[in-house]
């Protein structure tokens, strides 16, 4: 079984990797101000 403080961190880092990937995608398309909140 997996430590609970384990898991935490795995979905946190999963959750940044996700806000970082759509953080650019909104670069992409010139969408700053939404950019810069995912990346908060």
């Amino acid at each position: 079984m997996t430590h609970p403080k384990e898991e935490l961190i795995k979905y946190r880092l999963q959750r940044a990797e996700s806000a970082l990937e759509e953080a650019g995608v909104m670069a992409d398309m010139h969408h700053w101000e939404t950019c810069i909140n995912r990346l908060y």
